[in-house]
């Protein structure tokens, strides 16, 4: 390893020159100093020990490379433009067609059960909706529907299947704003969102929209 002598007239300290190093800076006043190119410089622009370098190859000019063409670029040059996707139509859960049927039970999964005017009776294996969850009874609750006095829209009421079979739910019936159960003389009118929760199994009325 070379050394260099700093140019500092009040440090003229010896740095040791690294091989290659085209900077250093002196470890006691802190003077930066730049040697001349280094031998491997020198054998990096095709020179060794002053002479040119047999083996040594300049790198190829900017005209020598091949620009691979763009893909998707035709020969003509004319740019091909992206092809245009349609939106995408988000699906609005919150409001429903009012043609074919007069209102929704909608399940936390998103499921949706349609009522129709009259009674449904809801159930796990018999009714007008069938819900497959083991804490609904077979025949568990009734959702009447009925058109409002002023003809516009419907009228909803929920009571226990034991009003008009023999045994009532075995989980029974319980809606929002209640903490028992309804009993079996109870009719209670629902409205839009109210939420029915029967055995483990949770619903929410929709009022269908124009």
């Amino acid at each position: 390893m070379s050394t260099l002598q700093c140019t500092n007239p009040n440090c003229q300290e010896l740095i040791r020159l690294p091989e290659g190093a085209i900077q250093v800076i002196c470890p006691v006043c802190n003077t930066w100093h730049f040697p001349e190119p280094s031998e491997s410089a020198e054998k990096q622009n095709g020179y060794q020990n002053g002479l040119p370098d047999n083996n040594y190859m300049p790198p190829p000019s900017s005209s020598e490379y091949q620009i691979p063409p763009l893909v998707g670029v035709p020969e003509n040059g004319e740019m091909i433009p992206p092809p245009v996707e349609e939106p995408i139509k988000e699906e609005r859960q919150n409001d429903f067609p009012i043609s074919g049927a007069c209102g929704y039970l909608i399940g936390l999964d998103g499921k949706q059960f349609s009522l129709k005017e009259g009674k449904n009776i809801i159930g796990r294996r018999s009714g007008d909706v069938i819900i497959n969850d083991m804490t609904v009874s077979r025949r568990h609750c009734v959702v009447e529907v009925s058109p409002k006095a002023t003809g516009r829209g419907w009228d909803y009421l929920i009571y226990d299947i034991g009003q008009i079979d023999d045994i009532a739910s075995t989980n029974g019936v319980f809606i929002s704003g209640r903490s028992m159960r309804l009993q079996n003389y109870e009719r209670i009118p629902i409205r839009n969102e109210s939420s029915i929760k029967l055995g483990n199994v949770l619903l929410m009325l929709k009022v269908p929209t124009a």
